[in-house]
């Protein structure tokens, strides 16, 4: 394991049970059907990805936050997450999570199991509640590009990347 100094993984669906925090959060916030209406047509070419992301953050928009991140607590992580990540940091190898998902997700894996680094699309929040806008940071187009950088910054020799 002393060539391996950083291990990258996707989030939604490879270290959580839930295939989309965007969905999961619609679900739970009834507002999946018009979800659904913006993810159709995202994956038609009718929207890109930030309109799609905009147009779902607008759906939730005086949520009040503590709501979400209550929400993102009840996702269960896959067995064995926390014991693989806890492992790989005590080999000293860096762990990064890139998500396409919505950042509450990722930063309760954070907080809960420690990673050096992580990025993901982050919900606005002004005075507790969400505004309705979004700061997308990743798409589900570009991870490769976000990886190059991270390899360029860290200079690692090798990489394991999960998705």
């Amino acid at each position: 394991m002393n060539e391996i100094r950083l291990v990258v993984f996707d989030v939604d669906g490879t270290l959580t049970l839930v295939r989309s925090s965007w969905q999961c959060l619609h679900e739970c916030l009834g507002t999946w059907d018009i979800g659904k209406q913006n993810r159709h047509r995202f994956f038609r070419g009718e929207i890109s990805y930030n309109e799609w992301a905009g147009l779902d953050a607008s759906l939730w928009r005086g949520i009040p936050v503590h709501k979400v991140y209550e929400l993102f607590r009840s996702v269960s992580l896959v067995k064995g997450v926390k014991e693989t990540i806890e492992t790989l940091r005590n080999y000293g190898v860096k762990v990064v999570l890139l998500s396409a998902g919505i950042s509450f997700l990722v930063e309760r894996i954070h907080k809960e199991i420690g990673v050096d680094f992580f990025i993901a699309n982050e919900l606005e929040v002004l005075g507790g509640y969400l505004t309705g806008k979004v700061k997308v940071n990743l798409t589900v187009n570009n991870k490769h590009c976000i990886l190059q950088k991270i390899l360029k910054i860290s200079k690692h020799l090798c990489i394991i990347y999960t998705e």
